[in-house]
């Protein structure tokens, strides 16, 4: 019997590959298949209870590989790192952003609230689906997701564990007789749907968003090392998110605690100069990409200020409608990047006056910067006791979480400093509620 082929079907792979948990570049070509026969165990990078990993020499009809033992293959890995890398990585022009803060500032609830609420933005008003590229990576960031918005203790506070240094945050990888410890990424396919305007052009509107979090502690000095190599990504992104906690800002708290009920002002005493973090990430980022003490960076900063619902009134109150305006022929939506900007002066102004390092130290870093204000649930949380009756700070309760633009910062993002994917518009906006 002949077999045939449907050429026909032609999957567009794109010539430089960059694998998301080492980045290291390679070719299409010298991408390790995974083995699937059960006995093919023991890798040299990965351990000694992995599939192996391979160069395949036979393929099926469908283009999976074969491995040594006559099993169909489907799961690909890096040729250096030897970890699993999606499909999705050989497609899909990549998009990197990288999120940072102080220990305790909240980045578990911003990723969580930050992923969720983008899925449904995406698909709503830029007729785009925002979907998981591996659920294995993404594995602890739907985790968190789960707890807050799909929980069936609506009533019941939950409270997410803080980032931490170790453990299934990261993967270990053997190189001989060193060992390295990596990030793990969380991938996302951005593709356009049939109602998209562009549809016919999917592949140049569709993007893999990988995104890295690394606990504070991370950023300590002496942390970065060719062993702990974990923030390494920082060099590597397309935008950095910088979260800014002003409760951990003693000059902040003060002037909330008049205005504020919030237990993270008033429970909490939590004194890190985040200003010292950024500078730790700023010296990074120029030692591995080769800049001078005074060159500015052509990667963008955005400094998310988090917990806007405790500093809001500190700004005016300024309400903030979605910043999304309609396209003409109903065809999806743009986000109006002035307003953002509007916005971004006037928090701007803000910080220059309780944290002017903070501002001049991004500023004379980057020559492209904003500042967003975000609220990653929108209330308070509870107060707590713990067993020596000590009042701590509670969880929060999934039913009544309301994220305020917590997913502006990476929409604004991508229509701004990403060619074809979001759209974005000026002008005057008009909202319902006059603002």
């Amino acid at each position: 019997m002949t077999t045939s082929f449907d050429t026909s079907v032609r999957i567009p792979i794109r010539t430089t590959i960059t694998c998301p948990n080492c980045w290291h570049e390679f070719s299409p070509e010298d991408t390790l298949w995974i083995a699937s026969h059960p006995a093919l165990v023991g890798d040299p990078r990965v351990g000694a209870d992995e599939q192996q990993r391979f160069l395949p020499t036979r393929f099926d009809v469908t283009g999976n590989a074969i491995d040594s033992q006559g099993e169909r293959c489907t799961d690909l890995a890096c040729p250096d790192c030897h970890l699993p890398i999606p499909r999705a990585v050989l497609e899909l022009d990549p998009f990197v952003a990288s999120v940072v803060g102080a220990p305790s500032s909240g980045k578990s609830y911003f990723l969580a609230s930050m992923t969720w609420q983008t899925r449904q933005t995406m698909a709503r008003e830029f007729l785009l689906s925002f979907t998981d590229a591996d659920t294995v990576c993404n594995e602890i960031l739907n985790s968190y997701e789960e707890r807050q918005f799909f929980n069936p203790e609506r009533g019941k506070p939950v409270k997410l564990a803080k980032t931490a240094e170790e453990g299934d945050w990261y993967n270990s990888i053997s190189f001989g007789d060193q060992a390295k410890r990596l990030p793990k990424p969380f991938l996302f396919a951005i593709r356009p749907s049939e109602e998209h305007p562009n549809s016919k052009y999917a592949r140049k509107t569709s993007r893999l968003l990988t995104i890295y979090d690394n606990a504070g502690e991370s950023f300590l000095p002496g942390r970065d090392t060719a062993v702990n190599q974990v923030t390494r990504h920082l060099s590597q992104s397309d935008v950095l998110l910088f979260l800014y906690d002003p409760t951990q800002s003693p000059a902040f708290r003060e002037k909330c605690s008049s205005i504020s009920q919030d237990p993270q002002v008033h429970d909490v005493q939590i004194n890190v100069v985040q200003e010292r973090i950024f500078h730790e990430v700023a010296s990074r980022i120029r030692k591995h990409k080769g800049l001078s003490e005074t060159e500015k960076c052509s990667q963008p900063v955005i400094v998310v200020v988090t917990k806007y619902d405790i500093w809001g009134p500190l700004l005016d109150n300024v309400t903030l409608p979605s910043p999304w305006v309609p396209m003409a022929s109903n065809s999806g939506h743009a986000i109006h990047t002035g307003f953002v900007e509007e916005v971004s002066n006037r928090v701007r102004k803000l910080l220059l006056e309780y944290s002017p390092e903070l501002v001049r130290g991004v500023e004379a870093f980057s020559e492209k910067t904003l500042f967003i204000p975000v609220s990653a649930t929108g209330v308070s949380p509870t107060r707590a006791r713990t067993k020596d009756g000590k009042l701590v700070v509670g969880g929060i309760r999934p039913q009544d979480i309301q994220p305020v633009w917590i997913e502006v910062p990476l929409i604004y993002t991508l229509a701004k400093w990403d060619k074809y994917v979001v759209p974005f518009a000026n002008g005057t906006l008009k909202s319902t509620n006059g603002t």
